[in-house]
């Protein structure tokens, strides 16, 4: 009766420390111990188990113990997983219902360079507009954005230490601080990214520059087919240091589009696309002005 319970009771609390104690133990790769002592433990507590449900007879307490044996075959197998096996080097242990990453590849010394891309046009939320509507409508693209993206640009070359076919996955970023220690700078996902091709990672917004941007102008005359639309955009860099923006501008009212008006030199990405590359000093601002014509 009683004496039984309690016995069950302690024999079931410590098979479950010894799970747990196991399970965390053998997990770490300091703690090696050879495949022959792991077969003994097993052996032992293989042996163990019988006789416990013999002396005690219930079936909780065996199960109890049995679950220690599960742990110890557990703590074979992940012994086997973290053995180096040179000859497979991308082998690992995957358990049933766990996921797992896998580092592929780390490269140190690698130039990046920080870009800070304003693209101030808050358009989200016409995402079902066609060509037409948004030519039509006055309003469309004026809503603005004040955060400045920061992302992380380099090229996957020989000479920039890496050089090698990137897989689909996660890309961490970390630089060494003023005292020699590596700190995190953010991370993302990248597409599948062949050698030799430039990689461009989001990796937040900044704090200290914002943006800021405003139509100025618009005009349309729907019976001669064109329109002029003007904008401004400011952008604040409130560091100790100067800053290259580069400020993206979407000229999404038509295809047949030229800036007649522009303050400063800008550089076409693709069909609908411009870039205005800005240098912004220590607590300065730069201030972008910029007419587009459109006919149609």
């Amino acid at each position: 009766g009683g004496e039984r319970a309690r016995v069950r009771r302690r024999i079931l609390t410590r098979a479950r420390s010894f799970r747990n104690a196991a399970h965390v133990y053998y997990r770490q790769a300091r703690h090696q111990p050879s495949l022959k002592e792991i077969d003994s433990l097993l052996q032992s507590a293989n042996d163990a188990s019988a006789l416990v449900f013999l002396v005690v007879e219930d079936t909780a307490t065996y199960e109890g113990c049995r679950s220690v044996l599960r742990a110890l075959f557990r703590a074979r197998d992940v012994m086997h997983d973290i053995e180096p096996e040179p000859k497979d080097v991308f082998r690992h242990q995957i358990w049933d219902q766990e996921t797992k990453q896998v580092e592929f590849v780390r490269s140190t010394g690698i130039h990046a360079q920080r870009i800070y891309v304003y693209d101030g046009a808050d358009i989200g939320q016409y995402g079902y507009y066609n060509y037409e509507q948004i030519r039509g409508d006055a309003n469309y693209g004026t809503a603005s954005n004040k955060k400045i993206w920061v992302m992380e640009e380099f090229k996957n070359s020989d000479t920039n230490r890496l050089g090698i076919a990137l897989p689909k996955g996660k890309l961490r970023f970390y630089r060494r601080d003023t005292d020699g220690h590596l700190e995190f700078v953010g991370e993302n996902t990248i597409d599948h990214t062949p050698k030799d091709e430039t990689i461009r990672v989001y990796t937040g917004n900044s704090f200290d520059v914002v943006g800021e941007r405003k139509r100025t102008n618009y005009h349309v005359d729907s019976s001669q087919h064109w329109m002029d639309e003007t904008f401004e955009i400011r952008v604040r860099n409130h560091k100790k240091e100067a800053v290259n923006v580069r400020v993206v501008e979407h000229l999404y009212r038509w295809t047949n589009w030229k800036l007649s008006e522009q303050s400063h030199p800008s550089k076409k990405m693709d069909a609908q696309k411009v870039e205005f590359p800005v240098t912004i000093a220590p607590d300065g601002e730069q201030v972008i002005t910029y007419t587009v014509h459109y006919s149609w």
